[in-house]
């Protein structure tokens, strides 16, 4: 039965890896590894919580590649990083903003020492920025750090960082900070929602962080959501598995088979 299951997970995976719902100013999303996403719409360029992996064979030359062709367009750059984490952060990841304005940092939180790029914005949890494109809210994760809501080109993109249901205590609050962003965003079109313990625990998937996941797809009711924090490339299956636990649920799921992947989800 066990094989049986594990065959029809990572069927589910293979069907879905480079497809997904489309998502009107969306041109593609990309998973780097474990919490790595790049988000492309029609205007912009929007990269979570990069991390090179030498098992996933992902570096910044990675990054470079998957940056160029948007960059060259002349699309901005806004590079989110929800905590300081080693699993989310590497503080390489600074020399893109050297000496370049067309690229934005943002912090969910403030760190001792102030780094050296043109355009920061470093956000406490539960801080905002408001500008003329972009709007971001963030609340406290369970864990460290902030969650995003990110709105901009029309569209809105939530990015948990380390925000999980950890512990069967931690229901009321974490809800409570789903709920605040949901309704600072009336509609979600993109949620990246953590679906392991992640690597500290050799990627363990218990019944309290599937039942995080399905708290927070009830509650966001993303268009298309997307599971991550699966930093073992040995337990990729599990995104397929946790997904298809979940299929009943009113999204699109995307469950990544492999690292360094491209999902085509925008209309045009």
């Amino acid at each position: 039965m066990k094989k049986i299951f594990c065959f029809i997970a990572l069927l589910f995976l293979l069907l879905n890896e480079t497809k997904a719902q489309d998502v009107a100013g969306i041109s593609r999303v990309h998973y780097f590894y474990n919490s790595g996403w790049l988000v492309e719409t029609d205007k912009h360029l929007l990269l979570f919580d990069f991390i090179p992996s030498a098992e996933a064979a992902i570096s910044f030359a990675t990054l470079q590649q998957e940056l160029k062709k948007g960059l060259a367009a002349n699309k901005k750059l806004f590079i989110f990083i929800s905590h300081d984490h080693e699993d989310h952060f590497n503080k390489s990841i600074f020399w893109l903003g050297e000496n370049n304005r067309n690229v934005e940092f943002v912090l969910g939180w403030k760190p001792a020492k102030t780094p050296s790029v043109a355009v920061l914005s470093m956000l406490n949890p539960g801080d905002s920025l408001v500008k003329k494109e972009i709007s971001v809210f963030t609340h406290p994760a369970t864990d460290d750090g902030s969650a995003f809501l990110v709105k901009i080109d029309s569209l809105s993109i939530y990015h948990a960082g380390d925000h999980a249901l950890w512990v069967e205590e931690l229901v009321p609050q974490f809800s409570k900070e789903l709920l605040e962003m949901k309704n600072k965003a009336g509609k979600i079109d993109l949620a990246f929602i953590p679906a392991a313990r992640g690597m500290f625990t050799k990627c363990a998937v218990d019944s309290t962080i599937e039942k995080g996941v399905q708290i927070s797809a009830a509650i966001l009711q993303p268009t298309v959501t997307a599971l991550q924090h699966i930093g073992c490339a040995d337990k990729l299956a599990q995104y397929g598995q946790t997904a298809e636990k979940l299929a009943a649920i009113k999204t699109h799921w995307i469950a990544p088979a492999r690292y360094n992947v491209d999902y085509k989800i925008g209309s045009r």
